[in-house]
């Protein structure tokens, strides 16, 4: 189920680096637990993301500073 039309691929802000800040310990929690998941898991994950984010409405791009 690989590149689907529901699994963007994954990309940080222009300027914005995915290691400028440090994670606190529930971000590092999610992350462990996600890269423990296997493929297709990960793969359900980024498409329930995908969907919530576009019908949410919600801007969740990186805060600018």
């Amino acid at each position: 189920m690989s590149n689907t039309a529901f699994s963007p691929p994954l990309r940080s802000a222009p300027d914005t680096s995915l290691r400028s800040r440090q994670l606190d310990r529930e971000e590092e929690r999610l992350v462990h637990y996600y890269r423990s998941l296997s493929d297709q898991d990960r793969e359900a994950i980024r498409c329930l993301l995908y969907a919530f984010k576009t019908t949410s409405g919600l801007d969740t791009r990186p805060v600018r500073k």
